[in-house]
């Protein structure tokens, strides 16, 4: 768990021009964290894609937008002992995906390309602008075909598996 938060971590500091180069993985405890996620709401936001999504949110309103998929039969919770290590200035959005979670369950709509359009729906209702998109398993490939259909909205790509 401490070489993915320590990759986790690697991209998004990248990103905004700042390095965890010789950074040991023993003492990520020395970075700006968030509190832990047990305080924070768990929120809801019905898409323009039919769908409402459950998710969690943290950071600074003008942090780097960094948004996580879990892979299949999980949910944002996956990424839950994760979030907490992120600093301040990485704006995190751990969301359960539509049939995960306690998120939406629709009859149908389970392609890929479906959950691709719930992302891109999530990253423009919120005015998030091109975000960092991580996805484990499942959410790898869900985070590829976002970035496929919506490069626009793609600052980063990171596939966790």
């Amino acid at each position: 768990m401490k070489k993915l938060l320590a990759f986790c971590l690697a991209l998004p500091m990248a990103v905004l021009g700042q390095s965890l180069d010789g950074v040991n993985p023993e003492h990520l405890a020395a970075y700006p964290s968030q509190p832990s996620l047990k305080a924070r709401e768990i929120k809801r936001i019905s898409l323009k894609t039919g769908v409402e999504l459950e998710y969690v949110e943290q950071g600074g309103r003008a942090g780097v937008p960094l948004v996580l998929l879990h892979g299949l039969s999980d949910s944002w919770r996956s990424f839950q002992s994760v979030l907490p290590h992120f600093p301040h200035s990485i704006r995190a959005f751990a969301i359960s995906q539509r049939g995960h979670g306690d998120s939406q369950r629709p009859a149908t709509g389970y392609a890929t390309p479906d959950f691709a359009a719930d992302i891109a729906a999530f990253v423009e209702q919120l005015q998030l602008g091109p975000v960092i998109i991580v996805g484990h398993s499942m959410g790898g490939v869900n985070a590829q075909q976002f970035a496929i259909d919506y490069p626009r909205l793609v600052k980063a790509l990171v596939i966790i598996d």
